[in-house]
């Protein structure tokens, strides 16, 4: 069959072509925005699930893991005011049954795991350190509140490497009761790794306080430079309590070099061993000069002075 259209017929069925061509484009067009919106839509409700999933899982393993033992790599310590005392009345926390330093030290600021290793530290030490065995216990006490709380006073800001930077020592220790044992505190900065590196470090800082225990333990053994009996007695007991407790410092450094450099046995680095040297020849340039006095003090320093190097091997 054949139309004869004329060209007006013509023009309209172009113009209806024309319009359900751009019908059909918008069409399309609308289909598609809505499939972009059901996926941005779906998209941003999985979001949420998964985001509310999360929220939850990490809020429920806080939860149930509250007290699983960190253990960040040691260059993200940051050593702050704040400690975590509320995890020392947790029970059942996570504490391996073996604690190596690098452990401690990357758990400085957890007080339980840090005193097992302490305590593990100083029992297995104590027996082959004969003056370890003066130690009744070494007690983590980051910033000496449990010791100010037992001593009744502030730690003495002294001793120790890197010690007066910050204004807390390394290590603090309670009167010294003759007889006794003693009961030792451990600052954070005995872990700090800007201070200390290794445990034989760490062990050669507690060497210096393991001759203060020892000593006050059995005795401190002094050099009588040529006394009398009597003579020796009435110094130990007259000379004044600064020059006994500085003269027992520079014993107890005298005693903790003798083990890492006569003995070799402790491995150190070098600016550990120099930190060390200044506060030791401070007080052994002090005690030369008084040694020479002809007073109690004096006389005292002298015998000090006199058992610096000689330390008796075994101890």
């Amino acid at each position: 069959m054949v139309l004869n259209l004329s060209e007006r017929d013509i023009k309209r069925i172009q113009e209806k072509i024309a319009q359900a061509k751009e019908e059909k484009s918008r069409i399309k067009q609308e289909k598609a925005g809505e499939r972009r919106f059901n996926r941005y839509y779906l998209g941003v409700c999985g979001l949420l699930v998964v985001g509310t999933i999360a929220v939850s899982a990490y809020f429920e393993f806080g939860k149930k893991d509250e007290n699983r033992v960190y253990t960040p790599p040691v260059a993200e310590i940051a050593v702050k005011s704040e400690f975590e005392d509320a995890v020392a009345n947790e029970a059942g926390i996570v504490v391996p049954a073996k604690i190596s330093f690098e452990q401690a030290q990357a758990n400085i600021r957890n007080i339980p795991y840090v005193q097992k290793y302490l305590d593990q530290l100083v029992e297995e030490e104590a027996k082959v350190t004969k003056t370890w065995q003066g130690f009744d216990r070494v007690i983590y006490d980051p910033e000496y509140k449990q010791f100010e709380k037992d001593a009744g006073e502030k730690a003495r800001i002294r001793g120790g490497y890197h010690d007066n930077n910050e204004g807390i020592a390394s290590f603090a220790i309670t009167g010294r009761d003759p007889g006794k044992k003693t009961v030792c505190y451990a600052s954070y900065r005995c872990l700090h790794p800007a201070n200390v590196v290794s445990e034989d470090e760490l062990k050669s800082l507690l060497d210096n306080e393991s001759f203060h225990a020892y000593e006050s333990w059995k005795g401190i053994r002094l050099n009588k430079s040529g006394l009398s009996d009597e003579e020796f007695k009435n110094i130990i007991n007259s000379a004044s309590d600064e020059v006994k407790n500085d003269g027992f410092e520079l014993l107890s450094f005298d005693y903790q070099f003798y083990l890492v450099m006569k003995k070799k046995k402790r491995k150190v680095r070098k600016e550990f061993i120099d930190s060390l040297t200044s506060e030791y020849m401070k007080l052994y340039r002090r005690f030369e000069e008084l040694s020479k006095k002809d007073s109690i003090d004096g006389k005292y320093a002298k015998m000090i002075f006199d058992g610096c190097g000689k330390i008796k091997k075994g101890r």
